[in-house]
């Protein structure tokens, strides 16, 4: 498996999920501080929509990424480092080639160009480190989870309990997005798209 790119952890983000089913759906419109138990209640609410294997955490995003373009987009987009959109030929190629892992889910953006549009892939946690790296990061707090980071100078994947899906975020950091081989070669389809892939199936010093 490869990582697109590595940052922070961020990028919980479903943008199949539409809060609209809900009937308090205003009361997540706003990002917010709130007390814990809020939050908790908050995160009930939302569960239920939630696709099998999800992991849902403070800052978590919903719907299709919204905006406006402007000028001509490649055919593989970060528009962060964690966000990974497609044009229509791409994402036929990866159909045809029958990539698992990532649900396309059209963008909204104002002006854009492409009348194919473009697709944002929904990827959920799935890989992990491995446990000689992994047992580097701090303790979870007993009451939200969150784990304080020591991320460990070199890291490689667990490759042992590697899943088979070619396209998913890493557990510890779901910012690192991670690609087999094969889907590497797909995304790529001949041209340089800026993307750089990286192997970490072995020891892999931090930038």
């Amino acid at each position: 498996m490869r990582p697109v790119q590595v940052l922070r952890d961020v990028a919980l983000i479903y943008s199949s999920v539409r809060l609209s089913e809900l009937q308090n759906e205003r009361e997540y419109r706003e990002a917010r501080p709130e007390p814990w138990e809020e939050h908790l209640r908050l995160r009930e609410g939302v569960l239920p929509l939630l696709p099998a294997g999800a992991v849902l955490g403070p800052g978590s995003c919903f719907g299709p990424l919204r905006g406006r373009a402007r000028g001509v987009f490649p055919p593989v987009v970060m528009q962060d480092p964690w966000t990974l959109l497609v044009a229509r030929p791409v994402l036929q190629a990866m159909e045809e080639a029958r990539l698992s892992g990532a649900v396309p889910v059209r963008v909204d953006f104002k002006g854009l160009k492409d009348p194919e549009g473009l697709y944002e892939l929904q990827l959920l946690p799935q890989e992990k480190l491995a446990a000689d790296c992994a047992s580097r990061r701090g303790p979870s707090c007993a009451i939200c989870g969150s784990v304080e980071d020591l991320w460990p100078d070199a890291w490689w994947l667990d490759t042992n309990a590697l899943s088979a899906v070619d396209v998913c975020r890493l557990s510890s950091n779901p910012a690192i997005i991670l690609a087999s081989e094969r889907a590497v070669d797909v995304l790529a389809m001949g041209e340089d798209t800026g993307v750089r892939a990286v192997d970490v199936t072995e020891p892999r010093a931090v930038a």
